[in-house]
Formats: C-alpha cells, sequence, structure tokens
C-alpha cells in the first residue's frame, strides 16, 4: 500500500517540472539590455605654456652729471693812475665795475714816490697790476713784482714796455676805423696830414691802407721834437683839409711840473677853410674809448693772471 501511494505523488511532481519545463521554452526570451556606449576617450588638453615672466627693463643710466664751471672769481688788483686826468680816471671807473677787490693809486699825489708805492703794492698780495698812462706804465713794469698790463700808452715801444712780466692795451683805435667815422662826418675830407715821431711804420702803413680805401691822400711828416711838429704844422697847413692828431707825447707835449703832458695840437686852426677849430674831445667819445681800453684791458688782465 505504502508503495502504491509513492507513484502518484512522483507522477504529480514529474508532470509539474514538464509543465514547467514546456511553459519555459515557449516563453519568449526576453531581449537583452544594449550595451551602454563606450565613453568617447578624448585627447587631453596640452597644458597651457606658461609664459616666463618678463625681465625687468633695465634701469637707464643716469645722466651725466655736467659740472657747470663756476664763475672766476676776479683777482685783487692795483690800478696805478700816472695822474688823475679824467682820460685815466675813466679807465680806473671802468674797471672798478668788473674787478670788486682792488685798490687805486694815483702816482700824481705828492703823499708818496712811485717807488714806494710799487712797495707797497708787491707787499699786498695783489695778482695783477693795471698802469694807466705813460708814468705808471714805466714805474710798474721796472718795479712790479706782479704781472703788469699797460693801457692809454702810445709809444710803448719807444720805452721798451713789453717785457716778459708785461702786457699791453693799444692806445688807438683801428685806423681804418677813425678815418670811416671822420669822413662819416666830414665827406668832403680828401687830404689829411700827420705828424708823428720816428718808430710808428705799422700804425703809419695802416694809415694809408685806410686812406687809399677813402679815397684821401695823406701827407705824412716825421717830426723829432715838438717844436718841429709845430714848424712842420704851419707849412703843411694851407695844402691840407684836414689834421690828423696822433697822441704823441714826444712830439707834441709842454712841461708842467717835471711831467709830461698830452697836448692837443699847437694851433687853434685844423684846416684850410673857416671856421676855426679846437681840438677836443666829447664827454660821450671819452666814455666810449674809456669803455674799449677797460675792456681790453679786463682780458688782458684775466689772460696774464691764468699763466
Amino acid at each position: 500500500m505504502q508503495g502504491n501511494c509513492r507513484l502518484p505523488k512522483i507522477a504529480g511532481l514529474v508532470g509539474s517540472l514538464a509543465f514547467a519545463l514546456l511553459m519555459v521554452g515557449c516563453a519568449t526570451p526576453p531581449e537583452p539590455e544594449p550595451l551602454p556606449p563606450e565613453p568617447e576617450i578624448v585627447a587631453p588638453e596640452p597644458a597651457p605654456e606658461i609664459e616666463p615672466e618678463p625681465q625687468p627693463e633695465p634701469e637707464p643710466e643716469p645722466a651725466p652729471v655736467v659740472e657747470i664751471p663756476a664763475t672766476p672769481i676776479a683777482p685783487p688788483i692795483a690800478i696805478v693812475l700816472t695822474s688823475s686826468q679824467p682820460a685815466y680816471l675813466d679807465v680806473a671807473s671802468e674797471l672798478a665795475a668788473y674787478f670788486e677787490n682792488h685798490v687805486v693809486y694815483d702816482l700824481s699825489a705828492e703823499s708818496l714816490p712811485p717807488v714806494s708805492v710799487l712797495r707797497s703794492i708787491n707787499d699786498s698780495g695783489t695778482t695783477a697790476v693795471v698802469a694807466v698812462g705813460l708814468r705808471a706804465a714805466q714805474s710798474a713794469v721796472s718795479l712790479s713784482e706782479q704781472p703788469v698790463v699797460f693801457s692809454q700808452v702810445f709809444n710803448y715801444r719807444q720805452n721798451d714796455l713789453l717785457q716778459q712780466n708785461s702786457r699791453g692795451v693799444a692806445a688807438l683805435a683801428p685806423m681804418e676805423a677813425q678815418l670811416a667815422a671822420w669822413i662819416e662826418v666830414s665827406p668832403e675830407i680828401r687830404k689829411l696830414g700827420i705828424i708823428i715821431g720816428e718808430g710808428h711804420d705799422d700804425l703809419l702803413d695802416d694809415a694809408r691802407s685806410a686812406a687809399q680805401k677813402h679815397g684821401v691822400t695823406l701827407d705824412i711828416r716825421i717830426a723829432h721834437s715838438d717844436q718841429e711838429t709845430l714848424y712842420l704844422f704851419r707849412r703843411m697847413l694851407g695844402n691840407i683839409d684836414g689834421f690828423w692828431l696822433l697822441p704823441d707825447n714826444r712830439k707834441c707835449s709842454t712841461k708842467r711840473g717835471g711831467t709830461t703832458s698830452l697836448l692837443p695840437c699847437p694851433t687853434t686852426r685844423c684846416c684850410k677853410s673857416e671856421p676855426r677849430y679846437r681840438y677836443r674831445q666829447s664827454p660821450q667819445t671819452s666814455r666810449k674809448a674809456s669803455r674799449v681800453s677797460c675792456a681790453a684791458s679786463r682780458r688782458a688782465i684775466l689772460t696774464t693772471c691764468r699763466r
């Protein structure tokens, strides 16, 4: 009985399995799920180039320091005057405007002789001496221990004033400039007289060149004394339109108190036509001549003191 009972159970189990297998075989298998797309491989972006930091620009070199030369300090000078006449005082006055450290000495003063004056200058620490006029130039050149610059001296060669320690400033403006100014005032001039002492050949050559340029004839005479000057002047007076007076103290001078002084022409008439003229120098002309002489003296002083 037990054996018969197990057979239906086994048969039922087999049937269930067969039915299940049948159902499984008839069932449509599910579609496989699509595979996810493969990720796109993107090439990595190149790393950004790192620009090097710019080098700092070099600082410009400082401009070279330009040294401005200091204004030269005017040296202390001694101004020695032959006398106190205006022609000399004007030069001293003009020089005093440029040289603050200066002392003026007048040799015409009776308090001290020239030897004592120059000894005092030598002991004063002065670096240069300006001598104005012949007597001052002679004393300074012979006695001064400092460089000497002389002015207002016409016969410097005859007095041997150019030495190793001395320099001079011309006493006259160029002859051509003098004649041009004269003709501008008196264009009718055609013949001029000149009386001068020996030793001025260069000056006379300049006068001849100037006269030729302006169509003027010159009557030149050489005198050896002031008396001969007067004689020659009287003889040429009727044949000239004007007299070119040069400051030769040897030939147109007089003695006053033992010293030589420049004089104007020995007579009041200086040309053959009337009216009569007196030789005079206007204040404006005198001041201009003093400024020219002063400027030349100042340059000579500074040049001499730098040596």
